[in-house]
């Protein structure tokens, strides 16, 4: 592939690598840490992501790809 090739794909790289970390952020920001317990089990505890909220990223997400 040439040089032009390359530069397309390290910067189709960077916009994804760019737009993961915004979503990776935004997600745990919205994130709910749930605590249950329970008589089998014990202690349970995690958390809820909400990827509905977070849409606007992943469709900014979907806009790089699509120009790929």
């Amino acid at each position: 592939m040439g040089k032009g090739g390359t530069h397309n794909d390290s910067s189709l790289i960077n916009k994804l690598s760019e737009k993961s970390e915004k979503l990776k952020n935004d997600l745990l920001s919205k994130s709910v840490r749930r605590i249950y317990n329970y008589k089998t089990s014990g202690k349970v505890e995690y958390d809820e992501f909400y990827f509905k909220k977070s849409k606007p990223i992943i469709d900014e997400t979907d806009k790089v790809l699509a120009q790929h």
